[in-house]
């Protein structure tokens, strides 16, 4: 799991709400969650809401690497940035590849299954990923009954039946062209059909929250290659759509669920000069909205 990936990381504390597949966040250095920027292939999936971003609903199996970024360089990617960066790069294999696989957990009451599947043919490169999983939330948890700062009446309690729905699929088709140029396709989609695996009355952390039911996103890049000497050029555009709810059991209006949708777009065209003696110049252009 994500959790298990960064856990021992040196300044990073990882957050669950009890469960394998529960609601995970990220802290560094001390920081909210909520100034963690966690990134996919370098789009954002913070919204402007400022929420917690549930690492668990994205699977491991499609992750080639994690980059985390700590201190003051952060800054530079934004305000939600202050507490660092988490940017998450999805696979780029280019051997062939099949695989299949299943599990259950008989204690949690959880299934986890996928299909993984790379091939390449006539300079095209084809990733597909999908993965299921499926948990009960059954779990023994200590009960603050509602009194946050008061731990003299605290009980232990039991999560019943929370029945997590979680599928994510990851889809890549890169064609490689002359001189070392490619363009390349790429679709991600993450549905769950609960924000939060977990007790309901977790109020003191996670009830007044965004939470995500479901993240689509596609990216386009293109990279000139080796078609002039002395410059090339890539170009990458970006688009997110995040579904998501804002639940509050606390209000006693009837907008205790206020269902939100998020749009994000981004481009940028990097212009790298070469043969320039003693000198590497890269010039970028980027725009976001």
């Amino acid at each position: 799991t994500i959790k298990e990936i960064l856990e021992n990381i040196t300044g990073v504390e990882i957050k669950s709400s009890g469960t394998e597949n529960g609601f995970t966040t990220i802290s560094i250095r001390g920081s909210g969650s909520q100034n963690v920027l966690i990134l996919i292939d370098n789009i954002p999936l913070n919204s402007s809401g400022g929420n917690n971003i549930d690492l668990s609903t994205i699977t491991p199996s499609m992750i080639e690497r994690i980059e985390i970024i700590k201190g003051g360089n952060s800054t530079l990617y934004g305000s939600n940035a202050m507490g660092g960066v988490v940017n998450i790069i999805t696979k780029q294999e280019n051997k062939d590849k099949r695989k299949i696989y299943f599990s259950t957990n008989f204690i949690s009451c959880s299934i986890k299954s996928g299909i993984e599947t790379i091939f390449n043919k006539n300079n095209i490169n084809f990733l597909f990923s999908n993965a299921f999983i499926y948990e009960k939330g059954n779990f023994i948890f200590l009960n603050d009954n509602g009194t946050i700062y008061n731990t003299e009446d605290d009980f232990y309690d039991k999560r019943v039946n929370n029945s997590l729905l979680r599928i994510s699929s990851l889809l890549k088709i890169k064609f490689n062209l002359l001189s070392k140029s490619f363009l390349e396709f790429g679709i991600n989609n993450n549905f769950s059909n609960q924000g939060i695996a977990g007790p309901k009355n977790f109020t003191s952390f996670f009830t007044k929250a965004f939470n995500q039911k479901e993240l689509l996103l596609f990216r386009i890049n293109y990279n000139s290659g080796n078609l002039n000497k002395y410059i090339t050029f890539e170009t990458k555009t970006g688009y997110k759509f995040d579904y998501y709810n804002y639940e509050n059991t606390d209000d006693i209006t009837d907008n205790k669920n206020i269902k939100n949708y998020l749009n994000f777009f981004d481009t940028s065209l990097t212009l790298i000069f070469k043969e320039i003696p003693y000198n590497f110049l890269t010039i970028e252009n980027y725009f976001s909205f």
